[in-house]
């Protein structure tokens, strides 16, 4: 086999190996910001639990329950009211309607 031929081939291997090691660092960074941000999102879950279980058994948790509670009534209520609205301005609009033919 010629020098030419035997460098080619080593160069091919090199290179082979060389992208199977740059393919493996690179899994090896994705394997760790995937770590580090399951672990993140774990600690903050626990601390999402731990402030649920100082509200559980506080007198503030029911305060808090009955002022979601309003805003959800106050809500209902106001379609029923803007539902008024546009049923007294038809009756001004009738009420102008009559008077028009009885003007002329």
């Amino acid at each position: 086999m010629k020098l030419s031929s035997k460098l080619a081939v080593m160069g091919g291997f090199l290179a082979g190996a060389g992208a199977v090691a740059l393919a493996v660092l690179k899994r090896k960074q994705r394997e760790e910001i995937y770590h580090e941000a399951e672990i993140k999102a774990m600690d903050e879950l626990d601390q999402m639990m731990e402030q649920a279980d100082e509200c559980a058994d506080c007198t503030c948790a029911e305060e808090c329950a009955a002022l979601d509670k309003e805003p959800q009534a106050e809500a209902e209520e106001a379609p029923a009211e803007l539902a008024e609205e546009p049923a007294a301005e038809e009756a001004a609009e009738v009420a102008d309607e009559e008077e028009k033919p009885a003007a002329e």
